[in-house]
């Protein structure tokens, strides 16, 4: 009598291992040339070893894009006087983790920025403010009253009685070929000496005064 044997098969399924964690090899590759500010921000990035810019520190700018979820747009440049700008790397990323940190420490220090420019905006407009509103006094209070900011010449006559214009002294010849960095700037409103001290016109219009001091 034959007795039936059977094997008994043991299979070890191990389990499935868990998918890493995408990482950015080209982001990876800046990160090791990179220089960084106090803030722990990129401040450039030196060039890579096989390019005409090896060594040299690089401009570095990082933004997400605005249409296409997940991704960063990333240039390296540099800028001199003799080539104007020139672009060595130029990529487009998907987001990673350490891409994520970077956008971080960028955004937080554009957020500071933007916060300081706004209040060196509102500090500007504010003293602007104050200093129109000396002017407007001083002008309002010439003479015996009676004068407005941007009041017409003749207005102004009828108001104070005649004006003489105040020639000024030309420190160097006007030299059209060579104007220096004021030709750029408009021209400063011309004095005129009233009765009551001098007044400033742009053209026809009244924009400041200066009151004659009390003996």
């Amino acid at each position: 009598m034959r007795v039936a044997s059977a094997v008994l098969m043991l299979v070890v399924v191990s389990p499935i291992a868990a998918d890493e964690p995408y990482v950015s090899e080209t982001f990876a590759d800046l990160m090791k040339r990179a220089v960084r500010n106090d803030d722990g921000s990129i401040k450039s990035i030196r060039g890579k070893e096989d390019s005409t810019a090896t060594g040299l520190e690089l401009q570095f700018s990082i933004s997400r894009v605005e249409r296409a979820m997940g991704a960063v747009d990333i240039v390296v440049w540099g800028n001199w006087k003799n080539t104007g700008r020139v672009e060595f790397e130029r990529y487009r990323l998907r987001i990673d983790a350490a891409i994520e940190r970077e956008l971080s420490i960028v955004e937080a220090r554009r957020k500071r920025l933007d916060e300081r420019f706004a209040e060196a905006r509102a500090q500007r407009a504010a003293q602007q403010a104050r200093e129109e509103k000396r002017r407007d006094e001083r002008i309002q209070s010439f003479g015996n009253g009676g004068l407005t900011y941007l009041m017409k010449r003749d207005q102004v006559v009828e108001v104070i009685g005649p004006i003489e214009r105040i020639e000024r002294k030309q420190t160097r010849p006007f030299d059209p070929k060579n104007p220096g960095p004021q030709a750029a700037q408009p021209p400063p409103p011309t004095p005129f000496r009233s009765r009551f001290g001098t007044v400033y016109l742009s053209g026809e219009y009244l924009v400041d005064v200066s009151a004659s001091k009390k003996k």
